[in-house]
C-alpha cells in the first residue's frame, strides 16, 4: 500500500472537512424547510402561545433591536417620550419573536381597542408590528376564526429567517454573559392576567431569618454555572441551550420555590416533550439523554403528610381502575385533581377545571387546542359533568380530601418541598461532575446514568418524606 505524503494527507483532510460542512448545511436547510412547512399549519395556529408583554431581551439583543428600529423608522417622528416608548415596544416584540423562533407562531390581537394581558391598550405596538412586516422582519397570518370588523383582527406572528440571522450572534453573547440575580422573590400571582413583579427583600425582617438559605442557594447556583461551563449542552445541530438558572420564590421564602432558567432565549425548559418533542433530543457532551419524572408528586406528598404510603400505582388512573370502561378518564382526573389542590373553594375549583377543559369558550380570537378537545370528547362520551368528576376524586382520595379547597393552598408548601428534593438530587450529581438538568420535578441526564438517576430520586424523596414515590 502506497504511503501518502504530508501534502496529500492535508488535501484529504481538507476535502473531508468540506464534505462534513456540506452535510451539516444540508441537515440545517432541511430542518428549516420542515419547520417552515408547518409554521402556519392548522395545528400551529391553534396551539400558538399568547403574546407576553412582560418579556425582555439581553444587552446584545437589545442593541440589535434598536438598530432594526432605527432602520425601519427612518423619516418618521422620533420626538420624546414617543421614541422611548417605541424602543421599549421593540424589545418586547422581538423578545416574543425570539422566544419561539420559527417553531410555532405567537398569538396576538391587532385590535387597537382591545386591552392586552397587562391590561393596556397598545396601538404603538400594533403599528410597529405592521411596519416590521412591511420590511420583512416578521411574517403574519390571521388566526383561526379571526374576527374582522373594521380594524379588529386576530393574528399569528413569527420572525423571518432574515430576522433570526441578525440576532444569532447577539443571542449567543447574551446566553453566555447574561447575569441574573441567583435568588429572586416575586409577589404572589393573583390571576392569569397578573404578571408578578420582583420584590426587594434585602431590608425585610424575613430575609434575616433566611440569610443562610439565600446564601446557600447563591453558592449552589454558582456551582451549577461552573459545572455547565465545563460541558456542552445543545440541540442538534449545534444549537447551544440556555442553562442560566435562578431560584424563584413566590410571596415568601417558606413557600413556593423553583429552579427556573433565566429568560426565554434557547430555554430548554420550554421545549416540548410529548410525542418525541425537541426536549427528547437534547445532547449532553454529544450523548443522548433521558428524562425521569416523579409520578403524582403532590398527591403522594399529601399522603406522606398523613403518615401513609399510597398503596396504588397511579394517583390519577387508580380512581377508575376497577371499571375498565372508564380508564380513558385519567387525563380528566389529572386536570381536575391538580386544580382542586390549588383552589380556595370548591366553586373556584369547578371554574378552574371548566376553564382548563373549555378554555375561554365563546370569546373571540381564542382557540381550543387539541388536548382540550380530547378532554371534551371524553367527558361527552361518558356523559359526565365536572361535578361528577370532582365527586369521584373526593370519594377515592378521601384520606387527603380535607386538603382540597383550602386557604392557603397546600401547593405552595408542596412545591417548596419538591424544590428541596430537586436540590438534593442535583447536588448528588454535581459533586460527581455529572451535568444534570431539571424541569421542576423531572430531571435530564445522559442515557448511561438513567438507572443511577432513578435510584437517587427514590433516595432523595424518601429522605424528605419518609416514604417512596414512583419514578417514570
Amino acid at each position: 500500500m502506497r504511503k501518502l505524503n504530508a501534502e496529500q494527507i492535508e488535501v484529504l483532510n481538507k476535502a473531508d472537512k468540506q464534505a462534513k460542512q456540506t452535510a451539516q448545511k444540508r441537515v440545517r436547510d432541511n430542518s428549516i424547510k420542515n419547520v417552515d412547512a408547518g409554521l402556519f399549519s392548522s395545528q400551529a395556529l391553534r396551539n400558538a402561545p399568547a403574546f407576553n408583554p412582560m418579556m425582555t431581551l439581553g444587552k446584545a439583543c437589545t442593541q440589535v433591536a434598536y438598530d432594526i428600529l432605527e432602520k425601519v423608522w427612518q423619516g418618521k417622528d422620533k420626538r420624546e417620550p414617543h421614541w422611548s416608548n417605541k424602543k421599549n415596544e421593540a424589545i418586547i416584540v422581538f423578545a416574543n419573536l425570539l422566544s419561539n423562533k420559527r417553531i410555532t407562531p405567537i398569538s396576538i390581537s391587532l385590535d387597537p381597542y382591545k386591552k392586552d394581558s397587562s391590561g393596556k391598550v397598545n396601538r404603538s405596538r400594533i403599528e410597529l408590528i405592521k411596519i416590521l412586516e412591511q420590511h420583512g422582519y416578521l411574517e403574519r397570518k390571521s388566526g383561526h376564526n379571526a374576527y374582522k370588523k373594521g380594524k379588529r383582527e386576530s393574528s399569528r406572528i413569527a420572525p423571518t429567517p432574515k430576522c433570526l440571522k441578525l440576532f444569532q450572534n447577539a443571542e449567543n453573547a447574551d446566553t453566555n454573559r447574561e447575569y441574573r440575580e441567583p435568588v429572586v422573590l416575586k409577589e404572589r400571582r393573583r390571576s392569569d392576567k397578573h404578571y408578578p413583579q420582583n420584590l426587594r427583600f434585602e431590608d425585610t425582617d424575613e430575609v434575616f431569618n433566611k440569610t443562610a438559605t439565600v446564601k446557600d442557594l447563591c453558592e449552589f447556583i454558582e456551582s451549577m454555572n461552573k459545572l455547565y461551563a465545563r460541558h456542552t449542552i445543545e440541540l442538534p445541530p449545534n444549537e447551544k441551550l440556555n442553562t442560566n438558572f435562578h431560584f424563584v420564590f413566590s410571596g415568601s421564602f417558606d413557600g413556593w420555590g423553583r429552579m427556573t432558567v433565566c429568560g426565554g432565549i434557547n430555554n430548554y425548559q420550554k421545549l416540548p416533550k410529548r410525542n418525541g418533542g425537541k426536549r427528547t433530543k437534547i445532547l449532553i457532551d454529544g450523548e443522548k439523554t433521558v428524562e425521569r419524572d416523579f409520578s403524582g408528586t403532590h398527591v403522594m406528598m399529601l399522603y406522606a403528610r398523613e403518615g401513609e404510603q399510597y398503596k396504588g400505582n397511579d394517583v390519577y388512573g387508580d380512581i377508575c381502575h376497577e371499571k375498565s370502561d372508564l380508564r380513558d378518564l385519567r387525563p380528566i382526573f389529572k386536570t381536575a385533581l391538580l386544580r382542586m389542590l390549588n383552589a380556595k373553594t370548591r366553586k373556584a375549583a369547578s371554574g378552574a377545571i371548566y376553564k382548563a377543559i373549555y378554555p375561554d369558550k365563546g370569546k373571540e380570537n381564542e382557540e381550543e387546542n387539541e388536548e382540550c378537545r380530547n378532554l371534551q370528547l371524553i367527558l361527552k362520551k361518558h356523559g359526565l359533568r365536572i361535578s361528577d368528576i370532582m365527586t369521584m376524586i373526593d370519594k377515592y382520595h378521601k384520606r387527603i380530601a380535607h386538603h382540597f379547597y383550602t386557604v392557603p393552598a397546600p401547593c405552595y408548601e408542596l412545591t417548596n418541598l419538591e424544590a428541596r428534593i430537586a436540590l438534593d438530587i442535583m447536588s448528588y450529581f454535581m459533586q460527581r461532575d455529572i451535568p444534570i438538568l431539571t424541569v421542576h420535578e423531572s430531571f435530564i441526564v445522559q442515557e448511561k446514568y438513567s438507572g443511577w438517576l432513578e435510584r437517587v430520586m427514590g433516595i432523595a424523596y424518601r429522605k424528605r418524606t419518609g416514604f417512596k414515590c414512583n419514578v417514570k
